[in-house]
């Protein structure tokens, strides 16, 4: 027996349960009220009608059941109660086949996924207006005792870039201070675990409960400095299964230079590691002489072992 175009457009659509539903309320409106203009003009361009144009069968369907094309829309000049009632009952058949009840539980599950992850991220800017509110003002540009401070994040967005954040702090703004501003940046970890001083050298790790009363000046981030923001294992992990067997991005990212790592970057970590300090004297008595006796004051926190193969 020969298949009809309707019933040849009604099996692709199955497999499109979004469409298939929408199809079976839009024929019910025509079979209810077959005298109303609104229910047999379709503009082509409705989000509604987004599911049924991009399916597979679905304007092969709306042929059949005898729409036509027109300027932009669709419209049905032909009225075929018969045709809508067999259209009805195909869509009916459809809605009770393997192929649109998996699709049912995948669109299901998707719905679920977008609220929780719209949930997720409606909690995380809470969180970050939360710490914005407890950030001092920014000083005007070039106030005295001004501090610069350039953040360094790695941007979740993209695997082999390094996201950096200027800011202006009083000299006598707290490392806290500092904290909660990072902590207010979109995509900011989590768990903030330490900042990294880049400016000293070596780079000095100030530890968030232990420095966390310090002001910018005396931990040497005045009047201009660079900070690492360290993740918490909570944060790097996630992002370490994302890169796992790609250990250049990982190496981008600015966490563990491997083995496995490209010459040219195992090459450029040993020279910033071994780079002697630049811009600053360390003449006895100098600035940088006594940088470096304030920090040997300070309270050092020690860099957590490294995982052999973790990454």
């Amino acid at each position: 027996m020969a298949t009809t175009p309707l019933q040849s457009a009604t099996k692709k659509l199955a497999g499109s349960s979004a469409a298939v539903d929408a199809l079976v309320a839009s024929v019910k409106k025509l079979l209810e009220d077959a005298d109303s203009e609104r229910f047999r003009k379709i503009s082509l361009t409705s989000p509604h009608f987004k599911a049924v144009a991009t399916a597979p069968g679905g304007m092969d369907f709306m042929r059949a059941t005898g729409w036509t094309q027109h300027y932009g829309h669709l419209l049905l000049n032909r009225y075929d109660r018969q045709t809508l009632e067999a259209a009805l009952g195909a869509l009916k058949v459809s809605q009770g086949s393997a192929e649109y009840r998996e699709d049912k539980a995948r669109c299901r599950l998707a719905r679920a996924e977008a609220h929780a992850r719209a949930e997720r991220e409606r909690e995380a800017a809470s969180l970050r207006a939360e710490f914005a509110s407890k950030v001092p003002e920014e000083p005007p540009d070039g106030a005295a005792g001004s501090a610069r401070v350039c953040i360094h994040l790695s941007d979740g967005a993209a695997a082999s870039a390094e996201r950096r954040v200027w800011r202006r702090f009083e000299a006598w703004n707290t490392v806290q201070d500092l904290a909660n501003f990072v902590r207010s940046l979109p995509n900011a970890p989590k768990q903030l675990s330490a900042l990294e001083n880049l400016t000293a050298r070596p780079a000095l790790r100030l530890d968030l409960e232990a420095h966390r009363g310090h002001t910018l000046q005396s931990c040497d981030l005045w009047p201009c400095a660079h900070v690492r923001v360290i993740e918490s294992m909570a944060d790097r992990l996630p992002r370490a299964e994302a890169y796992k067997g790609k250990p250049e991005e990982w190496v981008a990212q600015g966490s563990v230079v491997s083995n496995n790592a490209p010459a040219s970057q195992r090459g450029a970590a040993a020279r910033r590691r071994t780079a002697p300090p630049r811009g600053r004297a360390s003449r006895p008595g100098g600035a940088r002489s006594r940088s470096i006796e304030l920090r040997s004051k300070l309270p050092m926190v020690p860099h957590p072992p490294q995982e052999v193969g973790a990454f």
